[in-house]
This record gives C-alpha cells, sequence and structure tokens, in this order.
C-alpha cells in the first residue's frame, strides 16, 4: 500500500516541479481557520530518543528569539542519550518516560501528564522519539503534539520506518523527491494531520546517508519554522491552496488520497478525488501548455520537458490526470 500512495504522491510532485531543480517546495496544510493570537510565550516539552539534533534547532531558535516560547522539560527513554546530556547542560530539567526494569526511575504515563501539566506545558515537540505516544497523552494533549518524520508522509511511514531505514526505502523504490513531514500527533504512527512537507531532491548518486543528511537540514529549518507558527497560535498558508483558490477544501493531496481509502464506497471515493485534483492541478496545466514554463518556477521548459509534459498529454488525458492518481479499488 505505501508503494502504491508514493507512486501517486511522486507522480503529483513530478507535474509541480521542473525536472532536476525543485522550486517552491514547500508543500504546507494549514487548521481550518486560523486560531487567536496570544502573546504569552509558550512552554514547549521536547522528546527526544537520540542525539536530538532538531531539539538543539528549537532550543537554540528560542533563546535567539525567533520562537515565542521556551524550552522548559526535555522527556527521553534514553537517560544517556546526546540530547539528554545536551539539555542537562543547558539547564533544562529532563524526565525519563516510560518506566521500565532497566530504567526504574521512568515515569508512568499517569505521572509523565501530571509533569508536564506541573511544567504548564502548552506544546510537546517530538524530535526523534521513537515510542509510540500513549493514549492518555494523546487525549490530554490533543492538536498539540507535534512530531518530525524524514519522509513525505504517507509514504514510507508508520511502525518499523525510522532513521536510516526511511531513506534506504526512499532510495530504494526510485523516488526523485523526498523530505521532512511536520505533522500532529495521533494514537497511531505518523497518521496525524500533516502541518507541513519541504521537498528534497534525491540524487541518482546517493546513498541513504547522504539522502538522510540533507533530509535532516531541512528538518531543522522546518520544524522551527513551525514552532514559530505553533508559537504564535497561527498555521502556515499553504501555497498550493494559495495557486489554487478553487482548492481550498483540499489540505494536502496525499492526505486526501488515503483518507479515500477510508471510506466504505471505493467508486465514490475515486470520484471525489478525482474531481477534487483535476480542480487543484488545472491551473498548473494550463500556465504550462500556455508559457511552455514550469508552473511553479515559470523556467522555459527544454525541448525534452515540453514534449514530456505537453505533447505527451493529450486533451483526454489531461481531464484524466487527477483521476489517474486516484487509487484503484482493492
Amino acid at each position: 500500500m505505501v508503494s502504491k500512495i508514493y507512486c501517486r504522491q511522486k507522480a503529483a510532485l513530478e507535474a509541480l516541479v521542473c525536472r532536476g531543480k525543485v522550486e517552491n517546495n514547500d508543500l504546507v496544510g494549514s487548521e481550518s481557520g486560523e486560531l487567536n493570537n496570544d502573546s504569552r510565550r509558550k512552554n514547549l516539552a521536547v522528546f527526544v530518543s537520540g542525539g536530538g539534533s532538531n531539539f538543539r534547532a528549537i532550543h537554540e531558535a528560542t533563546m535567539e528569539g525567533l520562537v515565542n516560547g521556551k524550552v522548559t522539560v526535555l522527556v527521553t527513554d534514553k537517560p544517556g542519550c546526546g540530547g539528554a546530556v545536551y539539555a542537562r547542560e543547558k539547564g533544562i530539567p529532563v524526565i525519563v518516560y516510560p518506566r521500565r526494569s532497566s530504567v526504574p526511575e521512568g515515569l508512568s504515563t499517569s505521572d509523565l501528564v501530571t509533569s508536564l501539566r506541573k511544567y504548564e506545558t502548552d506544546f510537546i515537540l517530538l524530535a526523534g522519539y521513537l515510542k509510540l505516544i500513549p493514549v492518555e497523552l494523546a487525549h490530554a494533549y490533543p492538536k498539540s503534539i507535534v512530531n518530525i518524520h524524514p519522509s513525505l508522509l504517507p509514504a514510507f511511514g508508520g511502525k518499523g520506518y525510522y532513521g536510516i531505514k526511511v531513506h534506504e526505502a526512499v532510495i530504494a523504490s526510485g523516488a526523485r523527491y523526498s523530505g521532512p513531514t511536520i505533522h500532529f500527533v495521533d494514537e497511531k504512527y505518523d497518521t496525524g494531520r500533516i502541518l507541513a512537507q519541504r521537498v528534497v531532491p534525491v540524487m541518482a548518486s546517493d546513498s541513504a546517508e547522504e539522502l538522510a543528511a540533507r533530509v535532516l537540514h531541512a528538518e531543522h529549518k522546518l520544524y522551527v519554522e513551525v514552532v514559530v507558527a505553533l508559537s504564535k497560535r497561527k498555521f502556515i498558508d499553504s501555497k498550493l491552496q494559495a495557486l489554487a483558490q478553487i482548492s481550498f477544501d483540499i489540505e494536502s493531496f496525499p492526505k486526501v488520497l488515503v483518507d479515500a481509502m477510508e471510506k466504505k464506497n471505493a467508486q465514490k471515493s475515486q470520484c471525489d478525488v478525482a474531481k477534487g485534483m483535476n480542480s487543484l492541478f488545472k491551473p498548473f496545466i494550463v500556465t504550462a501548455r500556455e508559457k511552455r514554463a514550469c508552473p511553479c518556477c515559470e523556467r522555459s521548459f527544454s525541448s525534452e520537458e515540453a514534449h514530456d509534459f505537453i505533447e505527451k498529454c493529450t486533451p483526454n488525458e489531461e481531464s484524466n490526470f487527477a483521476g489517474a492518481l486516484s487509487f484503484q479499488a482493492a
């Protein structure tokens, strides 16, 4: 199923960005309705399991005044990890969770919720935390727990997809694009509402380690941007929504496809998705045909690109472009 999702996602991305160079590469979903401004500094709890490079980027941003908030506590399942060491060096309290035989000082879930409330936590930021968030914690902080994942979800997400394994799977699939996703957290791995994504090109010569390094660099920037938005109680507007006003009901095209799978009427789902995708992509196709240029960055097509994107796309194929992205009934 993941491969099907990614094939459609990759096809959509390749229709949006020019070959060899990614422009306008932020794919950002927005919460329905802008939340009211709140000038109070937000208290941030960060969860880590490893070196915590995203945690460091966020902490540095708070210290520089970029974020209207402060890291008040760090939670980890590995008390000796690099992220925990950094927190102690900076005077940030460290909580160990969960409790297990090898870590008797770890807290129970109820005690963790109590501790987070003691720190008056506004947002929980998962930054390389590998444990599944328990239902009790997810319910205690609805739409307030955020995670970053090193792929363009829903592709290469879920249980077992973490760290270098994600990048190995991306390269093995032959995908041309990857990148981080930031999303709200629910009771499952990597299934919460998508807040932001950033496209990172996959080079033909990439090793998993090389791709991981580039994605991580994008993670640091994107996570800080999202935390800045969260700390101001605002959500980022989608560039796709700005380019296609008619598609305001489409938050994120990968998510639309996943939602369609969950509907009982598979044929109706395909029809709904196809209509929505046609509305979303029509402005791009029209621009490409009329200007013979990339609809994102307006770079003129090469002769090969013009042939692939325009001459090969007959009017009938154009009308069915979005339909090709929808899922076939199982």
